[in-house]
C-alpha cells in the first residue's frame, strides 16, 4: 500500500501521508473537507463585495493593509504586504485612480510620497469589513457559546500545529 492516501475534493488534491502520527485518512479527509468548504464559502461572499466594489483580492489586502496602517510610503506598503516596490507602485497607481487611495507629500519633506485611504476607501474598507464581519456573526449565533468558545479554541491549536510543522520538515517514510 502506498504511505500516501489521494484527498479530492471540487478543488483540492493533497496527499496525506499515512506515516505520520494522528488522525487517520477518514478524519483527515473530513477535516480537509470542512475546512474546504469553509473557505470557499467565504471565498466566494468575499468575491462578490470585491466585484460590487470593482476591487481585486490584492486590492483589497492593500486597502485592508493602509486602513491599518493610516498612511505608508509605496515602498513600506510594498514591505508589509510582501510584494515588490514595482508591483506596489502599480496597485497604488490602480486604486488611486478608482479613487479609494490618495497621495500627498509627507510633511517636512515633500519628497516622501505617502498613500492613504481616501473617503471613499474607508467606506469601502468598512462595507467589506461590516458584511463578512457580520456574515461570521450571524454563523457563530447559530452555536452555543461553549461551542464558539471550543471552535475559537480548536483554530488557535490548528494554526499553531500549523505554524510548527512547517517549521521542521516531514518525517521521512518508515523504511519497508
Amino acid at each position: 500500500m502506498s504511505d500516501l492516501v489521494k484527498y479530492s475534493d471540487a478543488a483540492y488534491n493533497l496527499p496525506v501521508a499515512n506515516h505520520i502520527d494522528g488522525p487517520g485518512p477518514d478524519q483527515l479527509h473530513r477535516v480537509y473537507r470542512a475546512l474546504a468548504q469553509t473557505l470557499s464559502t467565504f471565498e466566494g461572499m468575499q468575491l462578490e463585495l470585491w466585484r460590487e466594489q470593482r476591487l481585486t483580492m490584492t486590492q483589497v489586502r492593500v486597502l485592508f493593509r493602509l486602513h491599518r496602517l493610516g498612511h505608508a510610503t509605496v515602498g513600506q506598503l510594498g514591505d508589509a504586504l510582501g510584494i515588490a516596490p514595482s508591483t506596489a507602485t502599480g496597485l497604488v497607481e490602480r486604486l488611486v485612480q478608482h479613487g479609494v487611495v490618495g497621495r500627498q507629500g509627507r510633511d517636512g519633506d515633500r519628497r516622501v510620497v505617502e498613500v492613504q485611504l481616501t473617503e471613499s476607501g474607508e467606506r469601502a474598507v468598512a462595507q467589506l469589513a461590516q458584511v463578512e464581519g457580520g456574515a461570521v456573526r450571524r454563523a457563530l449565533a447559530e452555536l452555543s457559546p461553549a461551542d464558539v468558545a471550543e471552535l475559537a479554541r480548536l483554530l488557535e491549536l490548528l494554526v499553531t500545529g500549523l505554524r510548527r510543522a512547517g517549521d521542521r520538515p516531514t518525517p521521512s517514510a518508515p523504511p519497508a
